[in-house]
This record gives C-alpha cells, sequence and structure tokens, in this order.
C-alpha cells in the first residue's frame, strides 16, 4: 500500500458485531446469553452429588472436546492457567533437572519460579522473543518445561518433533491460550495445563490439569504434605494422592456460574462440530488477518513465520519512527477504536515492540477481525494525517487527543464526540 493513499483512508461504515479481542478473558462464543446459564445449582454446595456430577461432566467433556487420551487423568484446579501450571510445576518437578524454554513473558516467569525451587538444577533455553528458541541442547533425561503458545508475542512451537520418543524426562506444557484452538500433540507430552478462560471464551478463575500416565506417576509417588501450598497439593490430609481431584473434586470452592458458563461453551463447541470446527475457525481469522499484513506497509508480524502463531495474533508498527514516536501512534490508534467502540483490548505487552496484540481464537468471527482491519486502517490514517502521535498535541484530560482533532474539511474522516460515544 502507498502510505500516502493509507492517509487518505475513509472512515469505514460497518463495525465488528462484537469489539472484544482481548487476549484473556476472551470474546464469549457466538450466540452466549447469560439468561440461558442454568442457575440451578447456585447456591448448592460443590461437595453436593448434583454438584460434583456437573464438574465431572465438565471434566468428561473437555476430555472428548479437545481428544485427551483415555489412559490421562484430568482435573479442575484453582487459580485459572496460572494456577494449573504451577500445581504441574510444584507435584511434578524435584525427581530430574529441568529444561526451561522461554520463549515467552509467562514461560520467563515459570523459568524464574522453577529455578528458585530447583536452583542450578534448572537450565533454562532463552529465545530472542520473535521465535522459539533452539531445542537442539535439550536432554533426554532433563523433565522439560515449556509454554506452547504466547500470548505476549504470537510465538509458539510449531511441532514437537524435536521431543525424544521414549525420554526418560517429563514433557510439561503450559497451553493456556493453545487448548482449543491449536492442535496439542499428546502422544509427546506428559501434562498439560489450560483455563476456561482462554479458547472458549468461558469465565477466568479456574484450570485444569492433564496429567499422562507417567506424570501420574510422578506426582502420585512425589507426594508431600510439608513443603507444598495446600492450593497447589496433590497430597491428602492422611497422606495419600488426591485422585478424587479427577473425579470432580476440588481443592477449593469453584464458581458454579462459571462451570455453567463453560458448560454453555462446550455446548457451542460441540454443536458446530468440534474441535475440527474450532481450529478452522482460528485458521480462517488467521488468514484474514495476514491477508491484511502482507498488503499493509506499516504493519508486519512480531513473531518469526516458523514460530508464528495462528491464534496470538501480535503485530508491530515498522514505519521508521522512534520508540516513544512508535508506542505514541499506536496509543492514539486504540484510543479512536475504542471510543469508536470497534476494539478493546488489543494493546500489546509492556516489553514488547509497538503494536497491537489481537486474539484470533475460535470464539472470534472472521468478519470481525475483517471489519477491524479495515478500522486499523483508517485510524492510523487519521493519526498521521492530524499528527494525533505528535508529543504536541494537546491530551484530552484522560490522557488520550482532543477528538476534535480528528474533524477535517475531509467527509471522510469528519466525526463528533457524540457519534463516537454512540456505538456499542
Amino acid at each position: 500500500m502507498n502510505d500516502q493513499s493509507g492517509f487518505r483512508r475513509r472512515r469505514p461504515s460497518a463495525r465488528p458485531s462484537s469489539p472484544n479481542f482481548s487476549s484473556g478473558p476472551c470474546k464469549k462464543h457466538p450466540g452466549w446469553d447469560i439468561s440461558r446459564l442454568s442457575t440451578t445449582l447456585l447456591g448448592r454446595s460443590h461437595r453436593s452429588r448434583s454438584g460434583k456430577l456437573r464438574l465431572a461432566g465438565a471434566i468428561t467433556r473437555s476430555c472428548q472436546l479437545l481428544g485427551v487420551p483415555d489412559d490421562w487423568v484430568v482435573g479442575i484446579v484453582p487459580g485459572s492457567a496460572t494456577g494449573a501450571i504451577e500445581f504441574a510445576l510444584w507435584n511434578l518437578l524435584g525427581q530430574r533437572d529441568v529444561d526451561v524454554i522461554v520463549s515467552d513473558g509467562f514461560s520467563a516467569y515459570w523459568a524464574d519460579d522453577i529455578a528458585g525451587l530447583m536452583g542450578h538444577r534448572a537450565r533454562v533455553h532463552k529465545g530472542t522473543g520473535r521465535g522459539f528458541p533452539p531445542t537442539s541442547d535439550v536432554r533426554d533425561e532433563n523433565d522439560v518445561v515449556l509454554v506452547y503458545n504466547g500470548t505476549g508475542n504470537g510465538v509458539c512451537v510449531k511441532d514437537l518433533d524435536w521431543v525424544t520418543n521414549g525420554r526418560d524426562g517429563l514433557v510439561i506444557a503450559d497451553a493456556a491460550s493453545a487448548a482449543f484452538a491449536m492442535p496439542l500433540d499428546f502422544t509427546k507430552l506428559d501434562a498439560v495445563t489450560w483455563s476456561w478462560q482462554k479458547g472458549l471464551g468461558s469465565e477466568a478463575g479456574h484450570g485444569m490439569i492433564a496429567f499422562g500416565p507417567r506424570a501420574l506417576n510422578r506426582a502420585t509417588s512425589n507426594i508431600s504434605k510439608s513443603i507444598r501450598p495446600k492450593l497447589l497439593n496433590f497430597c491428602k490430609a492422611d497422606g495419600g494422592a488426591l485422585h478424587n481431584l479427577f473425579e470432580g473434586h476440588t481443592i477449593s470452592t469453584p464458581s458454579l456460574l462459571a462451570l455453567e458458563d463453560l458448560h454453555s461453551a462446550l455446548d457451542w463447541a460441540e454443536g458446530i462440530g468440534g474441535l475440527p470446527a474450532l481450529l478452522q475457525r482460528v485458521q480462517l481469522n488467521y488468514m484474514v488477518v495476514d491477508d491484511w499484513v502482507k498488503e499493509t506497509s506499516w504493519i508486519d508480524w512480531l513473531a518469526d513465520e516458523n514460530s508464528r502463531s495462528s491464534v496470538s495474533l501480535c503485530l508491530q508498527l515498522v514505519q521508521p519512527f522512534e520508540r516513544k514516536e512508535a508506542e505514541r501512534v499506536c496509543k492514539s490508534m486504540i484510543e479512536m477504536l475504542q471510543i469508536e467502540g470497534v476494539a478493546y483490548d488489543i494493546f500489546t505487552m509492556h516489553d514488547a515492540p509497538a503494536g497491537f496484540r489481537i486474539w484470533g481464537g475460535p470464539t472470534v468471527e472472521a468478519d470481525d477481525l475483517q471489519h477491524l482491519t479495515q478500522w486499523l486502517e483508517w485510524a492510523y490514517a487519521a493519526t498521521m494525517r492530524k499528527g494525533l502521535h505528535s508529543p504536541e498535541a494537546k491530551p484530552m484530560p484522560n490522557g488520550i487527543p482532543v477528538i476534535e482533532m480528528w474533524a477535517t474539511s475531509d467527509a471522510s474522516l469528519t466525526n463528533s464526540r457524540g457519534s463516537l460515544n454512540g456505538h456499542t
């Protein structure tokens, strides 16, 4: 695209049907309606027979939808995705040295935790922030901890061909933003964790752990009452293993309303064709954004192509701006789109280059992403044409450039404060 013609980009007439492009909590599934959630169990105990059956049903349905092997076990734990991966780390690590793959910000958090737990027995493999780290130095005798898909930089592991069959160490994967949105190779994995709030767009606060036979054997033989917080302990008060965790028992009280929200998402996912349909929707979403990036000179992918996520759509500004100027451009654009009711929560992580972080999971509509790209074009054109990225731009009380600066004699960019605030 010619940048000067981009400055004359007309204001789009159509908006996304939903402006929610957050990477977590993520957009609700199409057709979601809170009035359709069952309230039968609200005010009941989660340890009642009905409560346990409903929790167990969520486990069974999640396993079937995700394709978890029959010889694996799955449980619900507190603390969303963070609680789930921490539960796995605290109950599985310690027997062997660990290779930690640092591909994004969250994997760096887990590396810090593991180093604190295991000291020099943890070997950290760091990537560039734009690609998955080299794995040639990963040792078969060591446990491995990795993030399957990074929402902060859009870096994912494309395959697990580098994981040797029959290796001695376990492979533990944080699949928070990969589950239900990317294929997971369970034949190469021993423990997988995720949350309700990502791929299926359900309510936050609850995580799920999946242990294969080797991980379950490790957790069972590694129980301890003394060194683990209660919320992260696979050990019961009597010293035995908490096997009923995989039957609907929970360590702390879950939200039964959030549970019903998960069942609603599972209903939707099963109704459209299950995991193949979810993955197809993700691929369509990626193609929409990729086609736009290829045609647009001022934007590019943040992650290298061989490590690029198809669900965490992380973009960077590529015009020759200095960092602070690029940040002002993106801030101006994001504020415009939020005020227009076009896109919410597409800001990048604090340590990423200036750009946009857009969730392209299965609950997001491809048409909405198509509309979003057009509005991004408009917001960029308006920002550059009116100098809203300039440090001299007069701010509003909340810190964003004055809306009046959007107005122009060109009808394609004319707007008013009233119409801006009127759209949802």
